[in-house]
């Protein structure tokens, strides 16, 4: 696990309430911050959107390439029975 030491100066005000809250609720104060920066974490993390239901999620897949390749692969895919046809 990664241990990170904090250069921290807080007002004596806010030192003095976590205090309190440490001992009212027998935790060390690096218990309270991990408990609050989870909080916070999980209020202003961005939410990842539900890709399977979402129709247009695949729509643009394809090869990297296929605008560079585009002549090749109408000559390979397109044939007289493919596309369009016109009425006389």
């Amino acid at each position: 696990m990664l241990e990170i030491v904090l250069n921290w100066k807080p007002r004596s005000e806010t030192l003095n309430q976590l205090m309190q809250i440490s001992l009212e609720q027998n935790k060390s104060l690096e218990a309270l911050l991990e408990e609050s920066i989870e909080q916070y974490l999980q209020t202003y993390r961005p939410s990842v959107p539900q890709t399977d239901t979402d129709p247009l999620i695949g729509l643009y897949e394809g090869a990297p390439e296929t605008s560079v390749c585009v002549e090749e692969f109408l000559e390979t895919e397109v044939s007289e029975k493919s596309g369009l046809s016109w009425k006389d």
